[in-house]
């Protein structure tokens, strides 16, 4: 994970409602959540959430998918857990013992952590994604891995039927006159 990517998601999960929407669908991973349901469940107007939800997906923590008139995001688990190695792949220098202890005082079990911890050396040379799913797929068949980034930009839509696009001539003036009034 580079430096930009690892900043643009903690200026993400610094807003308060941002960071609980965002722990909500890991809490539902794989399957997510529609809009209106995160909505519910964080009493968040609609209108709010679809702006924080806008910024969530921009930057990759989550994908959304539609499901006719609904739409459904998912949290991009992968690249939560490349974050968390990213912030512990070179704690302790890769000392498992000085990591144990830290871990010993801050209650969290060990395999919650396993950067470093897990006695190996820390990320260098290859990604967590590359070490993850080697871990996840033993067998080595490619699998699709998700790529965070924009949603797919919409399509724009046609005019309405029976309307045309309306052309405005660089001369005309700023508001037409109605029919039937005199022009000034």
């Amino acid at each position: 994970m580079e430096t930009k990517q690892a900043t643009t998601v903690f200026e993400v999960l610094t807003s308060e409602a941002r960071l609980s929407i965002f722990r909500l669908l890991v809490k539902y991973a794989p399957g997510g959540l529609i809009a209106g349901e995160i909505a519910r469940m964080l009493d968040i107007p609609k209108t709010n959430l679809s702006f924080h939800l806008k910024t969530i997906v921009h930057s990759g923590l989550a994908g959304m998918e539609r499901e006719g008139r609904n739409t459904r995001y998912r949290a991009n688990i992968p690249l939560m857990l490349e974050t968390i190695a990213y912030l512990t792949a070179e704690c302790c220098s890769g000392n498992p013992d000085q990591c144990q202890t830290y871990l010993a005082e801050s209650g969290i079990a060990p395999e919650c952590l396993t950067a470093c911890c897990d006695g190996t050396k820390p990320y260098h040379g290859e990604s967590f994604r590359e070490r993850f799913r080697q871990k996840a797929n033993p067998t080595g068949k490619p699998g699709k891995p998700g790529k965070p980034g924009k949603p797919p930009a919409r399509a724009r839509r046609p005019p309405p039927r029976g309307r045309a696009p309306v052309a405005v001539a660089a001369n005309a003036p700023a508001s037409p006159t109605p029919p039937g009034r005199p022009k000034p």
